[in-house]
This record gives C-alpha cells, sequence and structure tokens, in this order.
C-alpha cells in the first residue's frame, strides 16, 4: 500500500551510508522497526538482500531436510535472488546518487536551536512544537488533538477506519520527551517520543559500561 516506504528507504540507506558491504543479516536487523501489514516482507527483504556482500549464499538446510532439493538451484529454474541490483546497476545515475551531500546541520542537531513549525492543509493542521509548554498550550487550546510520535498508526486509521484528525500534534522535537536515564532506584526512565533504535543503543551502551549482571533487574 506504500505506507512504509519512506521508512523501509530510509533504513536501508542509513544501512548502506554506514556499512557499504552488510550481510543479509544486517540488512534484516535494519528493519527491526519498521512495520509493514501488507507483504510479509518478503519482496522487501527480496530488494533489499541484493546489497549484501553474502547475497549469493544460500542457507544450509536445517537438519533432517538434507538432500537432492535442499538447493534450491537444483529446481534449475528456481529463482533465488532478486534482480533489483541488476538493474539499478543499468541506470547511469546511481552512481552519482549513492552518497548525496549530508546536511551539516543535522551532524550536530545540538548546535541548531530547535524551530516551531505549523503545516496548514485543506483537512489537517500539523504543529510541530519545539518545546514541552507550547506542546501542552496547544493540546489544552485543541483538546481532540491527535499526539503523534512516529505516526505509525494515523495513515491507516484515516484510510480504512475513516477517522478524522484536523489537528495532528507531533511530540517529536521535544528534548524533554526525548530523555533517556536511570533514576535513584536504579529503573530506567524511558522519554514518551524516544524511538526504538535510540533506546536499543542507549541500552547497548549502558550494557557495555557497566559490570555483568548490574541491569538484570531491568
Amino acid at each position: 500500500c506504500g505506507f512504509c516506504t519512506p521508512g523501509i528507504v530510509m533504513s536501508l540507506y542509513s544501512t548502506l551510508r554506514r556499512n557499504s558491504e552488510p550481510t543479509m543479516a544486517d540488512i534484516e536487523a535494519s528493519f527491526d522497526g519498521n512495520l509493514c501489514r501488507c507483504t510479509g516482507y518478503r519482496p522487501i527483504l527480496d530488494a533489499a538482500k541484493t546489497f549484501a556482500c553474502d547475497r549469493h549464499a544460500c542457507s544450509k538446510p536445517p537438519a533432517g531436510f538434507e538432500g537432492e532439493t535442499a538447493d534450491p538451484k537444483a529446481e534449475g529454474d528456481a529463482m533465488v535472488c532478486s534482480s533489483t541490483a541488476s538493474a539499478l546497476s543499468k541506470v547511469s545515475a546511481v552512481a552519482a546518487m549513492q552518497k548525496p551531500p549530508f546536511p551539516q546541520a543535522l551532524l550536530d542537531p545540538d548546535a541548531v536551536s530547535p524551530t516551531p513549525l505549523r503545516v496548514v492543509g485543506g483537512r489537517v493542521t500539523w504543529y510541530a512544537p519545539s518545546d514541552l509548554a507550547t506542546m501542552l498550550a496547544l493540546k489544552k487550546a485543541f483538546p481532540q488533538a491527535k499526539l503523534v510520535a512516529g505516526n505509525t498508526e494515523v495513515g491507516i486509521e484515516t484510510k480504512f477506519k475513516h477517522c478524522e484528525y484536523p489537528v495532528v500534534i507531533s511530540t517529536a522535537g521535544l528534548a524533554a520527551l526525548q530523555r533517556l536515564s536511570f533514576d535513584q532506584s536504579g529503573a530506567l526512565v524511558v522519554g514518551g517520543a524516544v524511538t526504538l533504535s535510540t533506546l536499543e543503543h542507549y541500552l547497548a551502551h549502558e550494557l557495555q559500561q557497566r559490570p555483568r549482571g548490574a541491569m538484570s533487574g531491568l
């Protein structure tokens, strides 16, 4: 249906920017935070894995399934890998698009002052406040406004459930809701606008910094 496509593309793009030769497992892991309700992920993974360094390797059959049919290539006309990579290689502009310039301001988000945003459309007005006080004032002015962070559900609700949200308030730019810390009792405090990837990286860092067993109570 296309709802997940932008997120899928950006996840794959960021993965390739960090690692030009990812494995198929790396690519699968990069899509952990992306939800697709239509495809079962198979065509998405077939396309994305054409960028994997081990894309031509077929996984070994599990115990008990060895035999003549264990190798997919033995079926003759079976297509093991998708042709996305070969198609892209024929596009002359691909090489120029592989490393587009990255906005310098985004490299150091702390150096840029957040700017509140309002976008007025025909049916929806979108607010992106830059501080918690403004967000609370907007919510008081528009009690029925929809608060969104990842915003994965609104598109489904409006298209298939016919819900209407004339006012939407994004919490993505609120520093007060993006805090991660441990309180005095040792409990993990997660802000309401913290992304799953940010939480994952934070916990991985804490696990490396703390002695074994120190976070067993989480």
